[in-house]
């Protein structure tokens, strides 16, 4: 597949959190019905509470701090971490799909990584990005705003054919279902 596209991106305070909700909501399809499962739990645990017992108990409060946990704490740690790292934010992203797999390369760090196809464990392309995992909770996004809309075709026809059932387009849901 003779192909080779170039990109660049300057990551934003956005960027990181959709990769941020990625990682804690959207990678396992069933992640967002299992936190309204456990929110569902824990105010049907804070009523049955109130209904016994006239108040809620220590087991209760500790269930409902850990179901807050589970959405507030991702969200208002990436918050954070916008504000004060500055190693990811802002900084310039150059992407090179080939053959040999993606390169990466963030000239503020001086760093840049080869990502073999073979080395590529999942690609989930979403509305606004792609996500590359290179382990279960390691990743690296492209967003698609730095793709021409021929480019970002070629780039799918490159990902399915490098990566197969590993690629998923989670985009064509709703095209699926008509």
């Amino acid at each position: 597949m003779d192909i080779e596209i170039r990109a660049e991106a300057v990551m934003e305070g956005k960027d990181y959190l959709a990769l941020t909700r990625f990682m804690t909501g959207g990678k396992n399809k069933n992640s967002m019905m299992m936190n309204i499962l456990l929110l569902l739990i824990a105010v049907v645990g804070v009523y049955a509470d109130f209904q016994v017992n006239g108040k809620m108990t220590f087991i209760t409060i500790v269930a409902v701090i850990a179901v807050l946990g589970a959405f507030v704490l991702p969200e208002i740690t990436a918050r954070r971490f916008i504000k004060k790292d500055k190693s990811f934010i802002g900084h310039t992203m150059r992407y090179v799909f080939n053959d040999n797999g993606i390169n990466v390369l963030d000239e503020q760090n001086g760093t840049t990584a080869l990502h073999a196809w073979g080395n590529i464990m999942n690609m989930y392309e979403t509305a606004g990005y792609f996500f590359m995992f290179l382990g279960k909770q390691s990743a690296l996004l492209i967003p698609k705003r730095c793709l021409s809309a021929e480019d970002l075709a070629d780039f799918r026809e490159m990902l399915q054919f490098q990566l197969g059932s590993r690629y998923e387009n989670r985009t064509q849901k709703s095209k699926k279902a008509k």
